[in-house]
């Protein structure tokens, strides 16, 4: 049973630093979820915390395109997606950069390098709860479809929707109702409504069906958020606004 709303840690594997932000919010119930990167430095420390602190069956995995060393040689060779040095190269989130459409070497490409990921954190015995992405990159339509699909081959139940507490432009917000839509039609939106904390209160009040993300950090000993508020003190206004 989702436990909603979901407060959900992203880049759990990033790094031991962020492993331990993350496995705090667990241990202080500021969280109830994360997502896993299985390319990163901290993979291997992420799926120790995963079974010491028993938080295994609340783990998703965080698809990865645009930080560190791919897991595939089709996608080091990708010079769309990586440097000469087999390197994934930094990709934001701003339409200018998205993969809207892929050539068939590119997809081919994207898919074994997600079908990896996927593949290294069942391995590690991980089910996962749920696929999201570093930046958003799974909300890109080519990569999407590609994500929907190996959801549906591993079974996995659920992919984060398309940010969807703003009001953006016209034509982003077609493209937002469209992505969402078809994860609905899929059964695999994980909630009605998604975006991190600052764009949820005021919607806490009156639907709870809503995954909240949050960025964990070590900042002189203490977990705080993006921006370095303390995730303790975003807790404690989400909970103001249920």
């Amino acid at each position: 049973m989702t436990e909603y709303p979901i407060i959900n840690a992203d880049d759990f594997g990033m790094s031991a630093s962020v492993n331990q932000a993350i496995a705090t919010s667990f241990n202080n119930g500021w969280i109830n979820s994360a997502s896993l990167m299985a390319n990163l430095s901290g993979f291997n420390d992420a799926c120790r915390l995963m079974e010491s602190e028993k938080i295994k069956g609340r783990i998703g995995v965080h698809l990865n395109l645009s930080e560190g060393k791919p897991l595939t040689q089709p996608m080091a060779e990708c010079k769309r997606f990586c440097d000469q040095d087999g390197m994934f190269r930094f990709r934001s989130a701003s339409a200018r950069d998205a993969a809207y459409h892929l050539t068939a070497l590119e997809r081919a490409a994207v898919r074994e390098e997600l079908d990896a990921q996927i593949q290294v954190c069942v391995k590690r015995g991980l089910e996962p709860t749920h696929l999201d992405s570093h930046l958003h990159q799974h909300t890109e339509w080519a990569i999407g479809t590609i994500v929907l699909q190996l959801a549906q081959k591993y079974g996995v139940p659920a992919i984060r929707i398309m940010r969807n507490c703003k009001k953006p432009g016209l034509a982003k917000r077609l493209y937002r109702d469209m992505y969402n839509a078809r994860l609905r039609r899929s059964a695999l939106a994980r909630s009605r409504y998604f975006g991190a904390a600052d764009e949820m209160r005021a919607i806490l009040g009156d639907c709870q069906d809503v995954e909240i993300m949050v960025h964990p950090q070590l900042k002189d000993g203490v977990v705080v958020d993006d921006g370095g508020v303390p995730l303790e003190q975003v807790f404690s206004s989400l909970q103001q606004s249920v």
